[in-house]
């Protein structure tokens, strides 16, 4: 998930940080990020809701 890097990043957030808001450990965001593994639907919106941001941008669209 690119985009979700790419974000997290922009607002100055470690793997760790987000881990923590969103409930789930460092390691499930990394596999996140290098796109081992999708988050759950639940998951994205706690992301875009920690991340202040709308589910579609987080989508990764090809």
């Amino acid at each position: 998930m690119d985009k979700l890097k790419a974000i997290r990043l922009s607002r100055g957030l470690s793997q760790w940080a987000v881990a923590k808001l969103v409930g789930k450990s460092q390691a499930t965001v990394q596999v996140w990020e290098a796109g081992y593994r999708e988050p759950s639907a639940e998951d994205m919106e706690a992301l875009a809701h920690a991340l202040g941001v709308e589910l579609m941008d987080l989508a990764d669209t090809a």
